[in-house]
């Protein structure tokens, strides 16, 4: 099941590359496309939605039991444009990634009456390099991007979810690190719009998926990011 979800990831992948491959040279075919070589700025942030995929998605396993948890990026981005269709772009940006599970079975630990979930909390630091396709329209483009996804973790921390003797709420932190790799390397593929708001202004609005490459505890290999995201900011 797992390698079927992988090369369903690849397929996509592919297809997606293709796609826009086949749409850029049609539309240059139908319009010249001009060399415009310039640097342009991009600030950044959104909203993610991520959670631990599996590699052996057995039902004992604890990346079984993931289920999304929220978290944001915000950053700065710097894109090249080639053509007035094609550019590359780098970024770097902070994203909060994670997981959180359900209550374990287990009379180790007291848990809230509320019943909040455990937090596996993953600060990064990503340093995306992005291959872009602009389709320019009266007055927007429509985008296109896929690339990979260098991640740095920074942070590393389980949140667990407490009631003291007195019955109120408290949070327990873990610190982590040490049973987490420190780098993390994703494909992530994407599209979204940009709106023109004055000369060479933009605001950028896209969605997209990253799935990560790499295991992210060290004791055990529980699984891997994987991260929806909503993304808007101001290029200029």
């Amino acid at each position: 099941m797992n390698m079927m979800k992988v090369r369903i990831f690849r397929l996509l992948f592919l297809f997606t590359c293709c796609f826009f491959s086949i749409l850029s040279t049609i539309y240059a075919q139908e319009k010249p496309i001009k060399k415009l070589s310039k640097w342009t700025w991009s600030i950044e942030g959104g909203y993610n939605a991520a959670q631990f995929r599996p590699f052996n998605p057995l039902p004992d396993t604890i990346s079984h039991n993931a289920r999304r948890k929220t978290g944001i990026s915000v950053g700065l981005g710097l894109n090249y444009q080639f053509t007035d269709i094609f550019s590359l772009e780098f970024g770097a940006f902070y994203a909060g990634k994670g997981t959180s599970y359900g209550f374990p079975n287990g009379d180790n630990v007291i848990f809230a009456e509320n019943e909040r979930p455990i937090l596996f909390q993953l600060d990064y630091i990503e340093m995306p390099l992005l291959a872009k396709l602009r389709l320019p329209q009266r007055n927007f483009y429509i985008t296109g991007f896929t690339g990979i996804v260098p991640a740095y973790l920074v942070s590393s921390k389980l949140i667990l979810p407490q009631v003291d003797y007195n019955k109120r709420s408290i949070e327990y932190k873990v610190i982590t690190w040490d049973e987490t790799y420190h780098f993390d390397l994703g494909l992530t593929v994407g599209a979204g719009i940009e709106l023109k708001v004055g000369r060479n202004k933009v605001i950028l609005i896209d969605a997209r998926y990253t799935m990560g490459t790499c295991n992210i505890a060290r004791t055990t290999r529980n699984g891997r990011n994987e991260v929806w995201g909503a993304m808007i900011g101001f290029g200029f």
